[in-house]
């Protein structure tokens, strides 16, 4: 009588016979498996960021008011931005100015649209010139701001200055999230955006909102100097501190809901003609004159030239 071994021989043939791994080299692949696993962590935070999520991810996000919010540009948009934009994204620093080699400005309108919003874009565009309209979010829930919007965009270009206009600085992620992506969400839904520039209320930040808004794949854009037409600034002063300090590159504080600055507007322009100073976006200025980096460095006291 044959033996099970037997009938295994025969039905088999002279296959191998397979062994359980030894103990050590098991724990050696375990190991290696979990280095592998490692690596492909570090590079997902190299590429989204320390607790940010991949760009798919954030697009279905909502905020804690159940509105769907925008996260950082596609890969399509960002690899659409020039060169020099992408750096000062990457550089994370606020800008201040531009460059000083090409003769022009950046007139930048803050907390509109606004009554006088309409005005501001027909005086600008009878004289040629360029801006960029930093809107409040909410304001946006108007359907005559939305057409107001939309019409600054194809003037100039937008950027987001929060949902609800306070300061930013020392709140938490989850508010960052709602003022900043929640605007631009809004924004870029009446513009076409998208949009890449963010300035702070009040000029009102700390280093958590400069990561954030980098994060996010946006450029946080601050001022050369205020006019003051926001704090009481009455006209011809507001023109006298545009004589004053508007230098090749400056990015000039205004606010387009002002009373001051409306009646002050038509004398702006034509001295910043007089100066031989071309009102630009702020895209146009930081293309083809951006700051070097050592006035990004030192902030705005490296654009007071």
């Amino acid at each position: 009588m044959s033996s099970p071994d037997d009938n295994r021989d025969f039905l088999f043939g002279d296959l191998p016979r397979f062994r359980r791994r030894p103990p050590r080299r098991v724990f050696g692949l375990l190991v290696l498996g979990m280095l592998a696993l490692g690596l492909v962590l570090v590079a997902w935070t190299l590429v989204y960021g320390v607790g940010s999520k991949s760009p798919e991810a954030a697009s279905s996000d909502t905020t804690s008011h159940g509105t769907p919010t925008s996260g950082p540009l596609s890969p399509r948009a960002s690899a659409t931005l020039p060169s020099q934009l992408r750096s000062l994204v990457n550089g994370g620093r606020p800008v201040y100015c531009g460059g000083t080699t090409q003769p022009m400005v950046a007139l930048t309108f803050d907390d509109g649209p606004g009554p006088y919003s309409q005005y501001t874009i027909d005086t600008l565009r009878t004289a040629n010139a360029k801006a960029t309209f930093f809107l409040v979010g909410r304001l946006l829930h108007s359907k005559t701001y939305q057409k107001i919007a939309k019409e600054e965009a194809k003037l100039g270009e937008v950027g987001d200055h929060s949902w609800s206009h306070f300061g930013l600085a020392g709140k938490p992620e989850s508010t960052l999230q709602t003022e900043v992506l929640k605007a631009r969400k809004l924004t870029e839904k009446y513009t076409g955006g998208p949009v890449v520039y963010f300035r702070p209320p009040w000029g009102s930040h700390d280093a958590a909102l400069d990561a954030y808004v980098r994060s996010q794949g946006m450029i946080e854009v601050m001022w050369t100097f205020d006019t003051h037409d926001s704090t009481g600034a009455k006209p011809d002063e507001i023109v006298t501190s545009i004589d004053n300090w508007a230098r090749p590159g400056a990015i000039i504080l205004l606010h387009e809901n002002r009373g001051a600055t409306r009646i002050a507007l038509p004398d702006i322009l034509q001295t910043l003609s007089d100066k031989s100073l071309r009102p630009v976006t702020l895209t146009t200025l930081l293309t083809e004159d951006p700051p070097t980096r050592e006035q990004l460095k030192r902030g705005q006291s490296g654009c007071t030239h």
